[in-house]
Parts: structure tokens; sequence; C-alpha cells
């Protein structure tokens, strides 16, 4: 018996078909995949620049409390070298880029970027505060043999211009005490609410991962989170209170910018 000539069209047609949609299926699973892995490395980006905030903030609240102060010292004299090591941890945006692709607004990107460049500047003031606390105990000690000698001489030898620049040093670094915490929380949590969102619109996720009853994969809680109350001794409550001529300075540059917000936006 002749086979039909729908055979030749119909066959082919439906073979091109499967094949096209096999493709098309193992794409978008390896996208999911790639998309899935870029997610976890992003957030755990943020978190291990997060933990390099804690360990700065615990180390600085410590050192303004030693035990070879009084706590009636100077602002300039809080300073001293660190000894704290961070990692290198930078975002790679282009691997997140596809946040775009469903729509993403850019206040995201934006939580991201000013986690990734309040990490670079911490990094970057913790260095400027070791090195500088080191020019000055080395200036302090080629003038000043006496090992009794105060603060009072020590100031004369590092002269009023100096003096300032230390105690604006000190004052930026507790600064970063009081302000960083909230940047990285809220980067971490707009990130992985985006990438939570962009996922779970996915096929992927909607057919294959809720048929086969696999959770433990997905962005939802594969990925080590932020929580409610940090390892003892990091928590900002458990913390060292400045000393508080510190305070006060910290108090005055936040009310001074409090005042300024407030102009701005009646202008």
């Amino acid at each position: 018996m002749a086979a039909s000539p729908w055979t030749y069209v119909i066959g082919p047609f439906f073979g091109t078909l499967l094949a096209f949609t096999l493709a098309r299926t193992y794409d978008a699973s390896r996208r999911f995949y790639e998309h899935l892995a870029a997610a976890n490395l992003a957030l755990m980006t943020l978190k291990n620049q997060y933990n390099d905030f804690l360990l700065f903030r615990m180390g600085f609240a410590q050192d303004c409390v030693r035990l070879s102060l009084t706590g009636d010292e100077p602002v300039w004299s809080l300073l001293r070298p660190s000894h704290m090591r961070y990692g290198d941890y930078e975002f790679d945006f282009e691997k997140i880029a596809f946040l775009f692709e469903s729509g993403t607004r850019p206040p995201v990107f934006e939580a991201i970027e000013l986690a990734q460049i309040t990490h670079g500047d911490l990094l970057k003031l913790d260095g400027q505060r070791t090195d500088t606390a080191r020019e000055t105990q080395r200036q302090v000690a080629k003038e000043l043999k006496d090992d009794k000698a105060g603060l009072d001489a020590a100031e004369k030898v590092l002269g009023k211009a100096y003096i300032a620049e230390l105690d604006m040093l000190v004052v930026g670094l507790a600064l970063r005490v009081y302000d960083g915490e909230q940047v990285y929380i809220k980067a971490f949590k707009e990130l992985r609410a985006a990438l939570r969102e962009h996922i779970m619109q996915t096929w992927r996720y909607r057919v294959g991962y809720l048929w086969r009853m696999r959770h433990d994969d997905t962005v939802e809680d594969m990925l080590v989170k932020m929580r409610d109350r940090l390892a003892p001794g990091f928590n900002a409550d458990e913390l060292p209170a400045l000393p508080e001529k510190l305070q006060a300075r910290v108090n005055k540059v936040l009310a001074e910018r409090k005042a300024f917000k407030a102009g701005a936006a009646k202008g």
C-alpha cells in the first residue's frame, strides 16, 4: 500500500517541531540554572560585603573603648591601626542583567550599586586609618622621647592642622559605623526579592520545580539569608557605646545632615 502524501509532509514537520521544542526546552532550562547560579553569587557577594562591615564595626567600637583609654581622651587619639583583613568582593553586574528582562525597576540596581560603593569606600577609609595611625605614632615617638609624655604634648608635636585631619578621619569612621548596616540589608533584601520574582515567573520553576516538589534549590531557600539576629557580639545593641566626645561629634554631623535634607525638601 502506497504511503499517503501527507506522510511526507506531516512526518518531517512534527520531527522538526519536536527537535525545535526540545532545543528550546534545553536552552530555557540551561538559562534557568545560569540565572539561579548568578542569583546565588550576587547575594553571596552582598552577604560577604555585609560581613566585612560587621567586622569593621565591631573592631572600631572595641578600639574606641580599649583598656588603655579613660574615656575622656580627645577624638583624634582614638585612631589606631586596624588589623582586620577584608575580602575583595565585587559585583559582576552583567551576570544579573537578566533582571532587566523582567522589567525590574532601576532602584534595585541603585541599591546594589550603593552597597558596592559603600564597601569600596569602607575598605579605602580603613586603609587610610591604618596608614595615618602608624604615621602619627612614628611622628610622636620621634619627637617625644619621654614615654610618660601625655596627649597635650603629642598635640603640640602634631600641630593643629594635622589634629583636625585626624579628628575628621575618626568621625568619618564613626559615621560609617552608623550608616553602613542598612545599606547592605536594603540591597540584599531588594535584590533577593527581585531575583525570586524573576525566577518564580519562569516556566522551569512553575512546572519543573513544583511538579517535582523541589524548593530546596531555589533562591527562596538555598541562600544564606540575613537573620534577625547576628552571631553573638556582632549586633549593634551588643557593641560598646562610643566615647561621649566622639558621639557628640557624630550627633552634630547627623543633625546637620537632617537639617540639610529638610531644607532641600522645602526648596
